[in-house]
């Protein structure tokens, strides 16, 4: 199973510029599970606009991966790359 820490950008550039900074510091990120009415299994059957917050959310967040071996100085290294650009 994927564990992950979800972070929520304030759009969708500001998310991509995140996962880019990120993964160019070998911290590797995933997007959220897209909104169920835009996958394809369920194509056609829901209308993607009436569900905005889903959307959204879709649009601007991203996981970070979390392990056992997690420490606090990996932890300040992703705040660091994050708060630091």
């Amino acid at each position: 199973s994927l564990l992950g820490y979800p972070i929520i950008a304030k759009d969708e550039n500001y998310k991509d510029y995140m996962c880019k900074k990120l993964n160019d510091n070998d911290i590797e990120t995933r997007d959220i599970f897209p909104c169920l009415a835009n996958q394809k299994a369920y194509e056609g059957r829901y209308n993607t606009e009436d569900y905005p917050v889903a959307n959204k959310i879709e649009k601007t967040v991203i996981y970070i991966g979390i392990h056992q071996f997690l420490d606090v100085s990996n932890l300040e290294k992703i705040a660091n790359i994050l708060n630091n650009g």
